[in-house]
């Protein structure tokens, strides 16, 4: 099969725009479709984490980040029965570090261009609706503005996110995936807002949390995630957008009135979590991001991963473009690339997600951090995915952890 270019990356978000970039830069020939033309939204909690902000450094988009969006000096946690706790953003590596909230319509302009100008070629509004593979390379066929459109490369990079259409038709999604239901929302009319990330586990569906991410001094975007339950009671979009009008009016962050009048682009959407039972490649494909599952369990973050496993996807590809090796045992080192980077790290904060359903040790465990300095660092490092992952997660290592 003739390949029009080494690389076609399916989808312009963080994952599909950082693998289109590095790849660039290693001087292969890349094309970037995205299904939708930019700049365009995309329903998100907006937060980006040290780690994010370290690929985005690489990227050469540091300055244009910090220009675009609010620098964040550490993380609020709430827990069940109100008791609060305030951390830091870790040191790493001997340096302190910072987030940022930046919204996603501008975050992903900035990502889409640094790949355009980095070389990718790049194709909007385009729907890919098959992809062929064989020894030889990949086919695609799509639509474009109501035009069937086809394309050809060497191997295929899957970034499409939640969207689960092009996975399942590629045989990569044989059942449907654990998720969070999400909702987020911009409220506006706020008060002397700290640069803090805060999360919130009273008046949520456990397990689950709450956010605030302030974008300004006076507006943040707002939202919950939470599993849902087998019987359903928490399933429908509806039903998001009321846990989050309940969670703002009890938690007084709104009132009723201020939730109906400054409560805007209230959006629910899925959150995959699967990446430890995700399938992550195919003959001449390999997933990145969110497709991959590579959402965090605990914090429903992913932008960070998306960058990372794009970035991880590239170097990885540009070897075997150098070796001339493409087969499906040579792809499947790049699983094994992932499960080494983010194994421990999911396994972890799954463990950890079960614990949060215990509203009494939810509370021990915030109040504890209250006193403990280095309970306060742990969590810290955990939220934001800096943590060296235990082996193993038990009550009585939490309770040794506790009594240091």
């Amino acid at each position: 099969m003739a390949a029009g270019w080494d690389v076609v990356v399916v989808g312009a978000g963080p994952g599909g725009s950082s693998c289109a970039y590095f790849l660039a830069q290693h001087g292969l020939r890349v094309l970037l479709v995205d299904k939708n033309d930019f700049p365009r939204d995309k329903t998100c909690g907006d937060g980006l984490t040290p780690r994010a902000l370290e690929v985005c450094e690489r990227m050469g988009i540091g300055p244009e980040l910090a220009r675009s969006g609010l620098q964040i000096e550490g993380i609020d946690v709430i827990a069940p029965n109100g008791v609060q706790t305030r951390v830091d953003m870790p040191r790493v590596d001997g340096r302190d570090t910072q987030g940022m909230v930046i919204r996603r319509f501008v975050l992903d302009q900035i990502l889409w261009r640094r790949a355009l100008d980095a070389g990718a070629d790049v194709r909007t509004n385009v729907r890919i609706k098959a992809i062929q593979t064989n020894g030889g390379g990949a086919g695609l066929v799509g639509e474009c503005k109501g035009k069937q459109v086809q394309y050809a490369g060497r191997l295929v990079v899957i970034a499409t996110g939640a969207q689960m259409r092009l996975l399942r038709t590629v045989g990569l999604l044989k059942h449907n995936p654990e998720v969070i239901l999400a909702v987020r929302g911009y409220l506006s009319g706020l008060r002397e807002l700290a640069p803090r990330m805060v999360f919130r586990f009273d008046h949520v569906p456990l397990p689950g949390y709450g956010w605030l991410f302030p974008i300004a001094e006076d507006a943040a975007n707002v939202g919950l995630g939470y599993f849902p339950k087998r019987s359903g009671k928490y399933g429908s979009d509806a039903s998001t957008r009321s846990a989050l009008k309940s969670m703002l009016r009890q938690t007084g962050l709104a009132s009723a009135a201020e939730v109906e009048a400054s409560l805007q682009q209230v959006k629910g959407y899925p959150i995959r979590t699967d990446f430890l039972r995700a399938q992550t490649f195919a003959e001449g494909i390999l997933v990145v991001g969110e497709a991959a599952g590579l959402v965090n369990p605990l914090t429903g973050e992913g932008i960070d991963y998306a960058l990372e496993s794009g970035q991880i996807a590239a170097g990885f590809i540009h070897s075997a473009f150098a070796a001339g090796e493409f087969s499906s045992d040579v792809l499947s080192e790049y699983d094994r690339l992932l499960r080494g980077r983010f194994q421990r790290l999911f396994e972890f904060s799954e463990r950890v997600r079960l614990l949060t359903m215990n509203r009494p040790l939810m509370n021990f465990l915030v109040s504890m951090a209250n006193s403990r300095s280095d309970l306060r660092r742990l969590l810290t490092r955990i939220l934001t995915g800096y943590q060296a992952i235990p082996d193993r997660l038990t009550p009585a290592m939490v309770w040794r952890l506790l009594q240091g």
